[in-house]
């Protein structure tokens, strides 16, 4: 995975610095974007702001399409990535 081929310019503008930070070093970035990473549905809505309410496809798709898979879609995931640094702490290099 090349840092520089993930797109964040479909999220709304003020959590694109959060998954940036999630994506590429495995920073914990807040409850809600966790959340959405985790696959919890219900607790992403309940915390979201009216931005990331409307723009929660964005989100989606920012996943299917961008992020790696092995970043996102349950706890245990999301636990993993972070203890491993993201995609610089894998030294991934190729998408």
């Amino acid at each position: 995975m090349n840092i520089e081929r993930i797109d964040y310019s479909g999220l709304p503008e003020h959590m694109q610095e959060g998954m940036r930070l999630y994506m590429e070093r495995g920073v914990s970035t807040g409850s809600f974007i966790t959340a959405v990473l985790n696959n919890d549905l219900v607790r992403a809505f309940s915390i979201a702001d009216i931005t990331n309410t409307e723009r929660m496809r964005d989100f989606a798709a920012f996943l299917y399409n961008q992020a790696p898979t092995d970043s996102w879609g349950s706890k245990a995931k999301v636990a993993e990535w972070k203890k491993a640094g993201g995609i610089v702490g894998l030294g991934y290099t190729e998408v």
